[in-house]
């Protein structure tokens, strides 16, 4: 459910932070330099909570301004209670005068009362009858009704105040929307990670028409920021950020609107989907090596697990578990009804098997698609679903093959070479990563002659020691991507730069990060627009 306060109080030139409700929620602890020993205990949860708001919120903008409104808020309507009651004593006359007649008034006719209440005693029983206590009763008598007294004004003037309070607080504070949002359906009975459960649920942004931004994740002080960034105008928006180390981006979807992430936080995955909701995980389970794919249309997705797949209705979140014959192989690709996976891969880069196989997902049918080699991983499914594109370790050397999707006609397309990177045109032109003399080159194939090879790009990430096929992210039709180099610096030291090079006009430029980003990783482009005008370095 959207959060109207907060959106209130966070300020609209600055990007949209998940956590803002966090420290909203935990205003008064974060004002608080040490913890208050009057106080409840905070739970080991709470505690945590705290322990990374305290991080976060120094280097988060979006949160600093956020509490400060709020605190500015809570400041102003204190004057306000404070010049209400102040007026209403000026205007008002003492009531002191009229109160201590009143109690006097009340004295007297209580003791009025207990006078002919003694009389009415005395004349029905029996005069050789002891009346201790009656004496008893009488003591406190006068003395009753004046507490009660007291009690009530006390109660009536705090209950003046409160309603004063909170006529003026319902005018002062945001009022609850009038329309709701339906939160997403959890087909899991687990907990939600407390890193994600208290986070709003993003407002689904504009879509644009063109591959034009790029997911991207980093490291900084201990938080995993998924943000998505603009590298033509140099803008960036967050769109969620974790505590948790094992966070990752499964993929982006086939029409470039959605997100696909997750998160471990130590017992169980969450599943995630952007824009959809950044709030409640729309599927858990307990495995850490689990893998998720998208359907071509986007209409599910697929999860495997150890006990097999799931297929996940993309709309209602509704759990078909499906093909247990394959459980704990990690899915590669969904094509034409066939999910494609390997068995025993499990997230590594490369894997004693190193097979390709597909399953029909209708009746359960598995065929091997690439034959048995060293090393064999990379596995790349073209475009229009017919080729697949692996490598080998072949005489210590990569090699790269390719396969009809049906598994027919293998055959070592280039040696040398490493993985494909993506493809260029309509057509699907694998674009390949080679190093030559230390420069990386991006190099479009010729299917058929290698001779006829064209360099795209000399040097993809100028000056780097190092650039790994997997550390690109080429968008659709191939016409920019993004690299990571790393660059020695030391003997043991190294530093990340990420590039964006457009490979139709050469242009590059490379991408500002955070000052203490770490690891950052280009993920896969996407058609979310990144909003502002100005160049913005991301945060």
């Amino acid at each position: 459910m959207k959060d109207d306060a907060q959106d209130s109080h966070t300020p609209t030139d600055l990007p949209r932070c998940p956590r803002s409700s966090q420290c909203l929620h935990f205003i008064d602890e974060l004002g608080r330099h040490t913890s208050s020993h009057d106080s409840t205990q905070e739970d080991a949860q709470d505690e945590q909570i705290l322990a990374e708001l305290r991080v976060h919120v120094p280097t988060c903008p979006t949160c600093t301004a956020t509490l400060a409104s709020m605190n500015k808020a809570i400041a102003e309507q204190r004057r306000a209670i404070r010049a209400i009651l102040d007026e209403g004593e000026q205007r008002v006359p003492s009531t002191m005068a009229q109160i201590m007649t009143a109690i006097r008034q009340e004295q007297r006719t209580a003791e009025k009362t207990l006078i002919d209440a003694s009389n009415h005693v005395q004349s029905v029983i029996p005069a050789t009858a002891p009346f201790p206590q009656i004496r008893n009763v009488e003591t406190p008598l006068p003395i009753a009704p004046r507490r009660r007294f007291r009690s009530g004004l006390a109660l009536a003037a705090v209950a003046a105040i409160l309603i004063i309070s909170f006529g003026l607080l319902s005018y002062m504070l945001p009022r609850p929307s009038t329309t709701t949002t339906s939160t997403s359906k959890v087909t899991s009975t687990a907990s939600v990670p407390t890193s994600t459960a208290t986070k709003l649920a993003p407002v689904a942004p504009a879509i644009t028409s063109e591959w034009s931004a790029v997911i991207m994740t980093y490291q900084i002080n201990g938080t995993t920021v998924i943000a998505n960034y603009d590298p033509v105008n140099n803008k960036s928006v967050i769109l969620t950020t974790s505590p948790y180390a094992v966070t990752s981006v499964a993929g982006v979807s086939h029409h470039g609107d959605k997100v696909l992430y997750s998160t471990y936080d130590g017992f169980k995955t969450s599943y995630y989907l952007y824009p959809q909701s950044t709030t409640n995980a729309f599927y858990t389970t307990p495995d850490k090596n689990s893998s998720a794919v998208w359907s071509t249309d986007d209409r599910f997705i697929f999860i495997n697990t150890s006990k097999g797949v799931a297929q996940i209705d993309v709309e209602t979140h509704n759990v078909t578990p499906i093909l247990p014959s394959i459980a704990s192989a990690t899915l590669n690709n969904y094509r034409d009804g066939y999910l494609y996976y390997v068995k025993g891969y499990q997230g590594q880069a490369y894997s004693s098997e190193g097979v390709l196989n597909r399953v029909n997902v209708t009746n359960g049918v598995t065929q091997q698609i690439t034959p048995s080699c060293q090393h064999g991983a990379n596995f790349w499914l073209s475009p229009g679903g017919i080729n697949v594109y692996y490598t080998c370790l072949d005489q210590q050397n990569i090699a790269l093959y390719t396969v009809k999707s049906d598994g027919t006609k293998a055959s070592v397309l280039r040696y040398r070479a490493d993985n494909v990177i993506g493809y260029e045109g309509n057509d699907g032109v694998p674009l390949t990563l080679m190093n030559s003399d230390g420069k990386y080159q991006v190099v479009q194939l010729d299917l058929n002659s290698p001779q006829k090879d064209s360099i795209l790009l000399e040097d993809v990430a100028p000056g780097a020691s190092t650039v790994v096929a997997n550390d690109i992210a080429v968008a659709p039709y191939g016409h920019a991507l993004i690299a990571r180099g790393t660059y020695s610096t030391g003997n043991t030291t190294t530093t990340e730069q990420l590039w964006y090079r457009d490979l139709l006009t050469g242009k590059k430029q490379q991408l500002i990060l955070p000052q203490d980003a770490r690891s950052p990783y280009a993920i896969g482009w996407d058609k979310l627009h990144v909003p502002g005008d100005t160049s913005v370095p991301m945060v």
